[in-house]
């Protein structure tokens, strides 16, 4: 069984807000990269007005792939859907080190906050809490 995969990708602000709110639960992409099942997308929003990242990030886990060509998506193109998280909770994240309290603590996000903030479930001290963190403060695991 082939081990999951972090893909970090560019997101358009026009992209990225309803992502982030949950509106949007999937993407369309070019399929160039071994995309499956369970592997999480680390999505950078990236104006390219400015041609640079606004410093605005998220993760999502990848739940269900439609390949090209089928109903009109092109041969090569994948349309990804994401895990909304709840019962099945989120991507699981460490905190990063010197971030907050919990640093080093693992746990899963719940939740895209309207502000930009993930809503995060840690396991502190055989303890579960649940916090707000930026994307920043949080990576992949």
């Amino acid at each position: 069984m082939a081990s999951k995969l972090t893909h970090e990708l560019k997101c358009w602000p026009e992209f990225f807000g309803p992502i982030l709110s949950g509106d949007k639960r999937f993407d369309i992409r070019f399929g160039d990269r071994d995309f499956r099942i369970g592997d999480t997308l680390y999505l950078r929003e990236w104006d390219p007005a400015t041609s640079s990242y606004t410093g605005r990030a998220m993760s999502k886990r990848i739940s269900y792939i439609m390949r090209g060509p089928l109903f009109g998506l092109k041969p090569g193109w994948v349309i990804l859907s994401f895990d909304c998280g709840g019962r099945k909770g989120g991507p699981r994240v460490r905190i990063k080190d010197d971030m907050s309290q919990h640093d080093g603590s693992l746990g899963e996000i719940v939740h895209s906050n309207c502000d930009g903030t993930f809503r995060v479930r840690l396991w502190v001290e055989g303890r579960i809490a649940a916090v707000n963190l930026y994307p920043e403060e949080v990576e992949p695991c």
